[in-house]
């Protein structure tokens, strides 16, 4: 059996055991919760998070009943991730933590830095920066094969807060990363944005639209033309800065995911 996360595969152990106190069979329960996870991958796929997210709690109740907390804790992630993606942040937190404590308890360090990234990118959207960024910065040295999503997110929140020393250590994370991932040209641009250059900007954030594009990712694409609407913007070029914007708009309405940057002129970190 494997249960998988949204962000990042991940293999479960095998079932430990079941509960001791009088319960369903186990095989009925394994029933259920198999049925309960394909419900919720495809109501997650079709953008029904509200459904997803009642779908990966059942899940994750009866793999707790069963004495499985490596699947418990990655459907705990899945249904924050569901929750998050349906706009209820202080639900999605609560339950990102609670998976951040099973992992800690089972010493999983690559799903602690998932559990961590969920946690920074639900601060930020809460605009709470600090414990945003306080959360990226513990989730970077446990992760095992997402250091550069990781890093772009660290860097988006600097960006973001624009204090001292911030965009120069967001320019140290950017060059740390791989300069072709289309995140990270994404970044780049909002950091020339940031800084007063939107002439250096325009051909980072072209890039990362074209590359977001070819990977068919709806949310880079919609940070993209955001981003791009604010250049144009500072540019000058009133007819294209409108174009982007209605753009970013169409793709963030169908993601049913409001943009940071109705409250907050940078906009989301990572896509």
């Amino acid at each position: 059996m494997t249960v998988r996360l949204l962000s990042l595969a991940t293999a479960a152990a095998l079932l430990a055991g079941c509960s001791t106190t009088p319960a369903k069979p186990v095989n009925k329960l394994l029933r259920d919760k198999q049925l309960a996870q394909d419900m919720a991958f495809a109501e997650y796929k079709d953008l029904n998070y509200k459904a997803a997210a009642r779908n990966f709690q059942k899940t994750a109740d009866i793999l707790n009943t069963l004495d499985d907390y490596h699947g418990e804790a990655a459907d705990r992630h899945n249904q924050a991730r569901a929750l998050q993606h349906d706009g209820q942040l202080d639900a999605a937190i609560a339950t990102y933590q609670r998976a951040l404590a099973i992992n800690r308890r089972l010493n999983q360090t690559a799903n602690q830095a998932q559990n961590l990234a969920g946690l920074a990118q639900c601060y930020e959207a809460q605009g709470r920066l600090p414990q945003a960024i306080e959360a990226a910065q513990h989730a970077l040295p446990l992760a095992a094969t997402a250091k550069p999503i990781l890093q772009n997110d660290l860097a988006g929140f600097l960006i973001q807060r624009n204090g001292p020393g911030d965009l120069v250590d967001a320019q140290k994370l950017l060059n740390a990363t791989d300069l072709k991932l289309a995140i990270t040209q994404l970044n780049l641009g909002r950091l020339a944005l940031v800084a007063g250059k939107p002439a250096d900007a325009k051909p980072r954030l072209t890039q990362a639209l074209e590359s977001f594009r070819g990977d068919e990712n709806p949310h880079g694409i919609a940070c993209a033309h955001e981003a791009l609407a604010r250049c144009y913007a500072a540019l000058g070029d009133t007819d294209a800065a409108q174009f982007h914007q209605q753009q970013a708009r169409n793709k963030f309405s169908y993601l049913k995911i409001v943009p940071v940057d109705s409250r907050n002129k940078n906009g989301p970190s990572a896509p």
